[in-house]
């Protein structure tokens, strides 16, 4: 028998290339990436408040109860409401519960409700108003609910 002569194939293209192991390349791209977006930071005016750390703002919150707003005269109701606003401002709040249900004899059980609905009676149609007036002023507004 002839002696096996091994069969010689041509190498593939790039044979003798080394590429970098996951590790390495992973650890590559990420700072290329970190660089990057530390470059359009700092380069890009109109982005760098985007890239800023945000400021935390404290959030100095209220709970307003309508019952203590709303009168059956219009006129002194406005009154109640102006100062609300007056006191909500020069104390610095950022946010208001606003109790949407009427609870006048305070027993925590809601007789009626500040808005338009299909539940209770409405005591008056007080609730978007205030909220409104709250929002004008740059006050976060949330409802607090009855659960029914």
């Amino acid at each position: 028998m002839p002696p096996s002569v091994p069969m010689q194939t041509a190498a593939p293209a790039g044979a003798g290339r080394r590429w970098p192991s996951g590790t390495v390349l992973t650890a590559l791209l990420l700072t290329i990436a970190i660089l990057g977006l530390g470059t359009a930071c700092s380069l890009l005016p109109a982005r760098r408040d985007r890239c800023a750390p945000a400021r935390e703002q404290p959030i100095i919150a209220a709970q307003v109860d309508l019952d203590y707003v709303y009168d059956p005269d219009r006129s002194q109701q406005k009154r109640n409401l102006a100062l609300l606003l007056d006191r909500v401002r020069g104390l610095g709040i950022t946010a208001v519960w606003l109790q949407a249900f009427a609870d006048p004899d305070g027993d925590d059980v809601a007789q009626a409700l500040y808005f338009p609905n299909h539940c209770l009676p409405m005591r008056a149609d007080l609730f978007h108003g205030v909220a409104q007036a709250l929002r004008r002023q740059g006050v976060a507004v949330y409802a607090w609910i009855p659960l029914l």
